[in-house]
């Protein structure tokens, strides 16, 4: 049992061959399905095999389409089937509390409201195909910095109806067969020793039925953990304290009930029975690309229309300026970080779009230094035409999980 409450490696869990339990494999992420086939990390740094990157849940929430977000859900659940995963690690529901958040992209709203129904409809679909969910990150993870040691101090109101919120109606709402705790200390303790969160709240309150898996590398002490109610951590620690949780339980400090019922939660997901996927990843893949599109256009927002500028004829002679037209962030940097099967910058768009009718400017450089001469240059050609469309944003290095 103490063997099956540690990760067998990177992504899997543990398997006990003489009591007929199978592993299972996990993988990132909210937007899209990141699958490391070979070298594993949390921080998006090594290569993934390519898959669809979906609009991230900062702009998916731009649509307020529940239908959307489900049909998304449902293409991750398949993509994961393809590659044998069976749980995804997503979606992500935190509150957005700070603009300067690194992970802002992977949250949907500052609404608990929004963020909760968004969340509930992508579990739905994720597990509508037999693929399991792992809400997170469960709770107050609120900034990247300091985030393994951060302290998060709140009041019990705010706790419950701000922090907390999204959370309760994934749950109670989609019933998801995981849920990730999150590196940080609430109210000084560890989110993976918070019995008061993981057990009152989320197992008596809300009935949660699922695991309780920690964040990777989110573990601070394996008995307190169980005894509070997590019951998986990942990833491998290639079980150094399995020895310490072994002298617990024989000195009765932990109780054989507590470690039964993280046993018995990665056993339950380890026995589930997934969908064998029968389709072509290919033309799997093609699908998803379009509905990628879909989503995108249904997420677009449009703050102002003054004067009518829009809609930009073809015809028109117009003037694109910014280094992120040719290299376009459609994703934020991190463990979420997709290798996107297809993708058109907006440069690439609007050549197809507009032929030969525009011209082009970098206008500036993702990397921060200020170039004088190509603000100048963007500045004379915009003197030349009656319309700018102007491409701004952050670069990857200010917007990423870490």
């Amino acid at each position: 049992m103490i063997k099956l409450t540690s990760g067998k490696d990177f992504w899997n869990s543990e398997s006990i061959d003489q009591k007929s339990i199978n592993s299972f494999r996990m993988s990132d992420g909210p937007n899209g399905l990141r699958f490391q086939a070979l070298d594993s990390d949390h921080l998006g740094i090594n290569d993934s095999l390519p898959n669809t990157s979906f609009p991230t849940a900062s702009a998916v929430a731009s649509s307020w389409n529940l239908d959307l977000v489900n049909q998304i859900g449902a293409a991750i659940g398949q993509g994961a089937n393809a590659r044998d995963v069976d749980v995804v690690l997503g979606p992500g529901v935190n509150i957005k509390r700070n603009p300067l958040c690194g992970r802002n992209f992977e949250y949907f709203s500052e609404d608990p409201y929004l963020s909760g129904m968004l969340g509930s409809a992508l579990v739905t679909g994720i597990q509508s195909v037999g693929i399991g969910a792992c809400v997170k990150h469960f709770a107050l993870n609120s900034q990247e910095n300091e985030r393994l040691v951060s302290n998060s101090v709140v009041d019990a109101q705010a706790l419950h109806e701000l922090y907390l919120e999204a959370f309760r109606i994934v749950i109670e709402e989609s019933q998801p067969e995981s849920i990730m705790c999150s590196y940080n200390l609430i109210n000084g303790i560890y989110a993976s020793e918070n019995s008061y969160l993981l057990t009152n709240v989320l197992r008596i309150q809300w009935s949660f039925d699922g695991a309780v898996i920690t964040d990777w590398g989110a573990l601070n002490n394996k008995i307190k953990s169980i005894q509070a109610g997590t019951d998986l951590e990942m990833p491998s620690s290639a079980h150094m304290f399995d020895t310490q949780a072994l002298t617990a339980l024989e000195e009765q400090r932990l109780k054989r009930a507590d470690l039964e019922r993280a046993a018995n939660k990665v056993d339950a997901i380890a026995q589930r029975k997934r969908p064998k996927f029968v389709g072509n990843l290919d033309e799997l893949l093609t699908a998803n690309a379009k509905l990628a599109q879909t989503v995108a256009e249904a997420s677009a927002v449009l703050l102002k229309n003054a004067e009518d500028i829009l809609p930009i004829q073809t015809d028109e002679k117009i003037l694109l300026v910014g280094e992120m037209a040719a290299e376009t962030r459609f994703q934020g940097a991190g463990s979420s970080h997709i290798n996107a099967t297809h993708h058109t910058s907006i440069l690439e768009g609007m050549k197809q779009q507009f032929q030969q009718a525009f011209s082009y400017e970098q206008g500036y450089q993702l990397d921060g230094q200020v170039a004088e001469e190509l603000v100048s240059q963007a500045v004379a050609q915009a003197k030349l035409v009656k319309k700018v469309v102007v491409v701004m944003g952050l670069p990857e290095a200010d917007e990423s999980e870490g």
